[in-house]
């Protein structure tokens, strides 16, 4: 886990240094790695919404990445999906 934490600390400095689409996402992915859901699913929305055209995309990766490790991201997956159609980004 100390792996994944130092992932996190490195993606959010690069988040306040150079905010762009795949780091905004990857944070999302990264916290439900690390089993923050509440936070995985905030920073997807955060996402989402600074990169709308983006957000479906990342859903999709993140079907990918549940479909091999269902305990890390199935919550964030289910969750994206859901939001992209609250949000009606699909």
């Amino acid at each position: 886990d100390s792996d994944v934490r130092d992932k996190l600390d490195l993606n959010a400095r690069l988040l306040q240094t150079s905010p762009v689409a795949e780091t905004a996402f990857r944070q999302a992915a990264l916290w439900a790695e690390y089993g923050n859901e509440l936070q995985a699913h905030l920073q997807f929305q955060k996402a989402a919404l600074a990169y709308p055209m983006q957000a479906a995309m990342y859903a999709q990766r993140y079907e990918i990445l549940a479909a091999s490790e269902p305990d890390n991201y199935l919550g964030l997956a289910h969750f994206a999906r859901e939001e992209l159609s609250r949000l009606k980004l699909k």
